[in-house]
């Protein structure tokens, strides 16, 4: 299938200081774009700041941003319906500027509405907050929803836990 003959995924990125994680901005952007064309869209269309880089990221962001899809477009821009999927990315920052942004909810309603996917990795779950109806009630809730445990995070970096209330 020709990159014009693919359907296209909306990908959130956060415009905060506290910046969009590179090497999970890197491999989701790598891999949506085996089966999309994808959109990037931030906060008013900011310039999006990449944190944690290394000189292997800061090369592949070198080329990247030579690229013309590289721009953000502004959430006011975005055209809900064009798009077959969304994404949103991995941000520090996502706490500071999705988690209460009006326009993302908007573009989140409409995919709920059309029961497209969605899909949040780490901190940009914190978009999905903006998502509340007229009561201020979550628009999630009741929902399922896939996530990592808890306690696979523990095993994975050989955590403990002190439970510091009696009890448990």
């Amino acid at each position: 299938m020709t990159a014009s003959m693919r359907r296209s995924c909306l990908m959130i990125l956060s415009s905060s200081s506290e910046g969009v994680s590179t090497l999970s901005f890197m491999q989701a952007f790598s891999l949506a774009q085996t089966a999309f064309n994808v959109q990037l869209a931030s906060p008013r269309g900011s310039v999006v700041e990449f944190v944690n880089q290394d000189e292997q990221s800061r090369k592949w962001l070198n080329e990247f941003r030579a690229k013309s899809y590289a721009k953000p477009i502004s959430f006011e821009q975005v055209e809900a319906s064009h798009y077959a999927a969304l994404f949103i990315a991995n941000s520090i920052g996502a706490i500071r500027d999705l988690a209460r942004n009006a326009e993302l909810e908007k573009i989140i309603d409409n995919f709920m509405t059309e029961k497209k996917p969605i899909c949040a990795i780490g901190l940009g779950v914190t978009g999905l907050f903006s998502a509340t109806n007229k009561d201020n009630m979550w628009k999630f809730k009741g929902f399922c929803m896939t996530a990592v445990l808890f306690e696979d995070i523990l095993f994975k970096f050989s955590l403990t836990v002190i439970n510091e209330q009696p009890g448990f």
